[in-house]
């Protein structure tokens, strides 16, 4: 019941009050002081029904914007006689601020609800790059001898458990890079074996030409899925020149990566080389050799089954 009593008289003296303010408003010049009036000024019923039903009028908008004023100056007034058991004072500008909806009941403004705190953000792992991949195409053995090639494919094929390693197959760039990445850890490692070998092998001289002209094959040996050769042809002191060749069954090519001015036929093995010497200097590309040259590692990749 006191809840009750309680909001039907606010609700009045606001009403009173909102009224005595439009009163002022409509009745008399313009004031800096229009809160007070509209708090100290007595209700008028005539100017109430003048203000209701005379055209419509700059000042009536006025009048909705005083009603608004009017309804915050009561509040101020509320707070300001203890309606709230020692509330302290507000300020009207505090309480415009706050745009408050005049909803009360019998306690005192409902505290804030706490603001929650923020979500502790997800603890991001860093990112780990490494040169060694664990899939097999790019899983690679550095076993730190150096052996010929003969000795280093043994090595390789007989490596425990046996049957899942090789010599390394570069089946695209993206192996092929892989283990360039993997040798730049060892500035002292000069090649690295590949089963890359050469099966075709002929010089003549060419009485058109006048020149000799050397052609060789090239093939993957003992890697899976590595169709067809590399078919290169030198003329004289011209570069070789080499074209990826499909097999007679129509797969491949194969890919393959040499260095500028290999192969140079120095032999019919290869290695993926980082030598260099006075004018020339390999970059990781491939290069020929024979195959009893004992300086470089001996390194093997894990096979795909």
């Amino acid at each position: 019941m006191f809840c009750d009593a309680g909001i039907m008289y606010m609700r009045a003296a606001l009403l009173a009050l909102a009224l005595g303010q439009a009163s002022a408003l409509l009745s008399s010049p313009p004031s800096d002081d229009k809160h007070a009036s509209a708090l100290t000024s007595p209700p008028n019923d005539d100017k109430h029904a003048s203000a209701l039903s005379s055209p419509p009028s700059d000042d009536k908008f006025a009048v909705l914007r005083g009603l608004d004023d009017a309804q915050v100056m009561a509040e101020v007034a509320r707070r300001n006689l203890n309606a709230c058991d020692g509330a302290p004072p507000q300020e009207h500008r505090a309480l415009a601020e706050l745009h408050y909806s005049f909803k009360y009941e019998c306690e005192c403004d409902p505290t804030p609800e706490p603001t929650p705190a923020p979500s502790p953000s997800p603890t991001v792992s860093p990112t780990i790059t490494t040169t060694t991949s664990t899939k097999c195409e790019t899983h690679f053995h550095f076993s730190g001898e150096h052996k010929d090639y003969h000795a280093c494919r043994n090595y390789c094929e007989h490596k425990h458990p046996i049957g899942d390693w090789q010599l390394p197959c570069l089946y695209d760039e993206h192996v092929d890079l892989a283990l360039e990445a993997e040798m730049s850890a060892y500035p002292e490692l000069k090649g690295v074996w590949l089963p890359f070998t050469r099966y075709y092998y002929n010089k003549y001289w060419s009485y058109h030409k006048h020149k000799w002209i050397t052609k060789t094959k090239w093939k993957w040996e003992g890697c899976k899925d590595m169709h067809g050769h590399a078919y290169c042809v030198k003329e004289g002191s011209h570069v070789h020149e080499c074209v990826p060749k499909e097999n007679s069954h129509g797969e491949g090519p194969p890919y393959f990566r040499w260095e500028p001015g290999e192969p140079n036929t120095s032999g019919g093995y290869v290695r993926k080389s980082f030598a260099s010497g006075h004018d020339w200097e390999h970059n990781g590309g491939m290069a020929d050799i024979k195959g009893d040259c004992v300086d470089f590692e001996c390194v093997c990749q894990k096979k795909c089954h």
